[in-house]
């Protein structure tokens, strides 16, 4: 076999191998270590055959990328073993340590609680829809209060209008008086006049 040969070979496992990495549960350790260990092999004799080939340089550089790949794969698996043994151990203690009575009780406990969420819920709602209809009624009051505002300068013009013209008619008034008493004092004197001489 050639390297090219080595190299298909080569590329088709590690396919097959990390497509079941990307499984949630991995495969049996026993599996996966076979397929990394021929993946080594195939590795070693293209290492090999690289080197007896003529254009050795860019067959050593693809090789290079296959054992980086390889090891990369290999990290990849050995660290998601150990977080799924993590998981199962954490998952195994929790479940070993809670009894029944306290798993009921937190499930009582949760219940709870969404019932005051749901009770806050409702009461935060009544108050949205009271303060809506608080600021509504805020709004109408304001019309009604810009109304009456026109309404009083209007008044206090006219008021202002109506002060002016009674204190035209007071200063008539006392003029008239005037001219109505030197008027009887001339009326008088003159009758004293036609009296006295006719």
């Amino acid at each position: 076999m050639n390297f090219e040969d080595f190299a298909q070979k080569f590329e088709v496992l590690y396919m097959e191998l990390r497509g079941s990495v990307t499984l949630s549960e991995l495969p049996a350790t026993n599996v996966t270590s076979q397929k990394i260990s021929e993946l080594r092999r195939l590795y070693d004799r293209m290492d090999i055959a690289a080197s007896n080939m003529p254009n050795r340089f860019a067959a050593k550089e693809k090789t290079r990328k296959y054992w980086t790949d390889l090891m990369n794969l290999d990290g990849e698996i050995k660290e998601r073993r150990r977080q799924q043994e993590r998981a199962s151990l954490l998952e195994e203690s929790s479940l070993a340590r809670r009894k029944p009575e306290e798993v009921r009780l937190n499930v009582d406990a949760e219940l709870e609680y969404r019932q005051s969420i749901d009770r806050t819920k409702s009461s935060l709602d009544s108050m949205i829809e009271a303060s809506q209809a608080m600021v509504s009624t805020l709004r109408t009051q304001r019309v009604t209060i810009k109304g009456i505002k026109g309404r009083a300068l209007d008044a206090a013009n006219s008021i202002g209008m109506g002060s002016t013209v009674i204190r035209l008619i007071e200063k008539r008034s006392d003029q008239d008086m005037t001219i109505f008493f030197v008027g009887c004092i001339l009326v008088l004197v003159l009758l004293v006049l036609l009296i006295i001489y006719f």
